[in-house]
């Protein structure tokens, strides 16, 4: 998992980034010192993993999610001095909150936390692709559908096991086999 630290304190990042040097689950893709700087590490690195300070210079951490244009969005885990707007923080979408100074024991607790979510979706999703794929599944006889995809004028049938992977493209979806690609 890829990391990146958003903080305006040197100090700050420094500490999170040795905290995280011990985690070999995670990376620690870079530093961002404003929000400007972040916005545009986060869309051009795409972190899986972001912890973001709500109090900066030139903006608010609120304001620098606000600005993120990258999917899927990152994990995220708010950093602040300062009691903040729960109401807000879970708007956000974030997975956790530290309250500095944090203690060791309460950001690996953070990590451990985040770890647990990134599986849990990987895992939700390797489920939803084998449901996808059974419900073409004959189930008494165990011989697979085809599924048809429209291209032009056409219907091509796919067989479900020549799909190596299905990407989204805005309103479309991207379907990839061994020799072909179709834009559904």
């Amino acid at each position: 998992m890829k990391a990146l630290i958003i903080d305006d304190e040197a100090l700050a990042r420094k500490r999170v980034i040795n905290l995280l040097n011990k985690v070999p689950e995670v990376e620690v893709l870079g530093e961002c010192s404003s929000g400007k700087t972040a916005i545009k590490e986060i869309n051009s690195l795409k972190p899986d993993l972001i912890f973001l300070d709500l109090e900066m210079k030139d903006m608010d951490g609120f304001n620098v999610l606000e600005k993120i244009k990258i999917s899927p969005r990152p994990v995220i885990v708010l950093l602040t001095a300062h009691n903040p707007d729960a109401s807000k923080a879970f708007e956000a979408n974030v997975c956790d909150l530290l309250l500095k100074p944090f203690k060791d024991e309460r950001f690996y607790k953070t990590v451990s936390k985040v770890l647990n979510t990134i599986l849990r979706e990987e895992l939700d999703i390797d489920g939803k692709i084998q449901s996808r794929l059974g419900f073409y599944t004959n189930r008494s006889t165990g011989t697979i559908f085809k599924i048809p995809v429209k291209q032009g004028n056409k219907t091509i049938l796919l067989e479900p096991q020549d799909i190596l992977y299905v990407t989204s493209s805005g309103c479309y979806a991207e379907i990839y086999t061994h020799n072909n690609k179709y834009l559904l």
